[in-house]
């Protein structure tokens, strides 16, 4: 069962175990606090093809090693889709939070000649979202704005975040309409 919920390239928990521990994590204590981010290793398509697919995977493991190195003892980290990392981080700060992100960012500059950038989007539990859909959503729309606002960066989400993600989403609806 545990290789089930295990990704094989990194050894990492899956996103479908990620959801089951972090939805355990939001139950068990209605009071606690915690934050969800994500992250994603900006242009890794062009890594792809520029070099190839397993060079790309040891990207992507080299990435998880050296983000779990530098993890506090109160985060999880997890492997979601492609080159996408989740981290479950408990009771923290958005300032704590974000010396993680630059301490990641660090290790990443310090291992590679040519820097492997990361963005990350991060919606913190209860502000945010009560369930492990609403925090992944607006995590999710945290990142897509990094990424859309220049990459390399992290982004807490904001109603401002979620105002423009429906205004594009609203656009994108009547272009659709407008061409059927």
């Amino acid at each position: 069962k545990e290789r089930a919920e295990k990704d094989p390239l990194t050894d990492l928990y899956n996103k479908k175990a990620s959801q089951s521990l972090i939805e355990e994590y939001i139950t068990l204590d209605k009071k606690r606090k915690g934050a969800l981010m994500i992250i994603d290793i900006d242009d890794f398509k062009n890594i792809n093809e520029i070099y190839d697919r397993s060079f790309g995977d040891f990207i992507i493991k080299t990435v998880a090693q050296l983000t779990q190195a530098v993890l506090p003892g109160n985060t999880s980290i997890y492997k979601l889709d492609s080159d996408q990392m989740g981290l479950l981080i408990e009771n923290s700060t958005e300032l704590e939070i974000t010396k993680l992100y630059n301490e990641i960012q660090k290790q990443l500059l310090k291992r590679y000649k040519c820097p492997i950038q990361i963005s990350a989007g991060c919606a913190i539990y209860p502000k945010d979202g009560l369930t492990y859909n609403e925090l992944n959503k607006y995590a999710d729309y945290s990142l897509q704005y990094a990424k859309d606002n220049g990459k390399n960066k992290l982004t807490f989400f904001s109603n401002y975040i979620l105002e423009h993600k429906m205004r594009s989403l609203e656009i994108l609806k009547y272009i659709r309409e407008s061409v059927s």
